[in-house]
């Protein structure tokens, strides 16, 4: 599979060497990250459930892809492009109709930034519940004996949220860029067959 892919970007038109460069360096980033590419026709596609998941086979490898809120438009003997993590069963994250142009890229795209955004805006919170407290605790020691049981378990709780919301943060902002660098790939990927301006 591997082969078949690499004599592809051979056998496509790159705008620039900066290109290039630009989809090795996203190869690169996709080995680190453990996002696997899948490439090839949609064979024996069927919907599961309720119609929200598809699965189908390209290339001899069952996929599963998760319908979220769109269309899928993809169709037996179609080309496509799939992004995911490297397991198996591969359950692709995102795609991209060659056959039709049709994608979830630009859902993809929101979702990621929705992701980073709330990452970022949920760390920053943590920090500012933690810089209130250690504020509050200079000018009240909290360790002195006047001070009341019920001060005392104020911070205890505030620091176990900020460090909750700051667990929370670090994980959408690792799902967020995992999606991000799919995207990139895919991009990439796709830009390939685009011709030279």
């Amino acid at each position: 599979m591997r082969d078949r892919f690499e004599n592809r970007i051979r056998g496509l038109q790159v705008r620039s060497a900066a290109g290039a460069e630009m989809l090795k360096s996203h190869m690169g980033d996709a080995r680190r990250w453990k996002i696997e590419l899948v490439l090839g026709t949609v064979r024996s596609m069927r919907y599961l459930g309720r119609g929200d998941e598809a699965e189908f086979d390209v290339e001899g490898r069952k996929i599963a892809l998760k319908i979220s809120g769109e269309q899928t438009l993809i169709a037996e003997g179609d080309g496509v492009i799939l992004a995911g993590r490297a397991r198996d069963p591969f359950q692709a994250s995102l795609y991209y109709n060659e056959t039709t142009g049709a994608s979830s890229l630009e859902s993809t795209h929101k979702s990621f930034r929705y992701l980073l955004m709330g990452g970022c805006l949920g760390g920053l919170a943590a920090f500012a519940i933690l810089a209130a407290l250690v504020l509050t605790a200079r000018h009240e020691p909290v360790f002195v004996a006047g001070v009341g049981a019920l001060h005392v378990l104020i911070y205890l709780a505030s620091v176990a949220a900020s460090g909750l919301l700051l667990k929370l943060s670090l994980s959408l902002v690792s799902i967020g860029t995992s999606i991000r660098k799919m995207w990139l790939l895919v991009q990439a990927v796709t830009s390939l067959d685009c011709p030279p301006n």
